[in-house]
């Protein structure tokens, strides 16, 4: 689980990249990400799930400008690697395992919002140093300073994902064998609340509105 762990937190920091830093080619949205991640630690469907769940969640969450929205791909990365190997060991339903998995993701994209304006702020001084290379026409040290702030941004990632499963997995060891029977059986239908819920917003994103009027 040690070597899957650091590969998926890798995988997962390189992909993460496509959020705002390179390509933005949509590959770290939820829907796709999702089964990557469940593939990686052995159970494809169940990684499609959790992705499809939060893409329908968060469909309408696109980091625009200099805003810093929660980080949607993080969540799916935490939420489906959490759940598959709590899964494995626990006795709990499969439902009950993405809730909990998902529960436990939400809030740590609070965190990597923090982490991310750090790393913004850092990032500036990086930029104020391309700034002064270009106009020395120091064409190696502007690459540099690009490649660094990109290897910044990658170890951001890595430390998140790789603390945050662990973290995970030890709190769900602790906690999740104490869970009353009557808490876990509805954790194990709010499933169905959750895809409502990102149904709900996709209705609520996609729906037409026209000479001021909402149909």
């Amino acid at each position: 689980m040690l070597l899957t762990s650091i590969w998926v937190s890798l995988v997962a920091s390189i992909i993460s990249l496509d959020v705002t830093a390179c390509w933005q080619i949509m590959i770290s949205r939820p829907i796709i990400i999702g089964p990557l991640i469940g593939w990686m630690c052995g159970d494809f469907a169940h990684g499609m799930i959790i992705g499809s769940i939060l893409e329908l969640i968060w469909i309408n969450t696109l980091p625009l400008g200099a805003s810093i929205p929660l980080d949607a791909a993080a969540t799916t990365v935490v939420a489906t690697a959490t759940s598959i190997f709590l899964k494995r060991w626990w006795s709990g339903s499969e439902s009950t395992a993405m809730v909990l998995g998902i529960c436990y993701a939400m809030p740590l994209g609070t965190l990597l919002k923090k982490m991310d304006i750090f790393v913004r702020r850092f990032s500036n001084r990086l930029v104020y140093y391309a700034d002064k290379y270009a106009k020395e026409d120091n064409l190696f040290m502007i690459q540099t300073m690009v490649v660094l702030a990109i290897l910044l941004i990658v170890l951001k990632y890595f430390l998140f994902y790789f603390i945050s499963i662990y973290l995970g997995l030890y709190i769900f060891h602790l906690v999740a064998p104490e869970l009353p029977d009557a808490l876990l059986a509805g954790l194990g239908q709010a499933r169905i609340l959750l895809i409502a819920l990102g149904l709900a917003m996709v209705w609520d994103t996609f729906r037409f509105r026209k000479a001021g009027k909402e149909f």
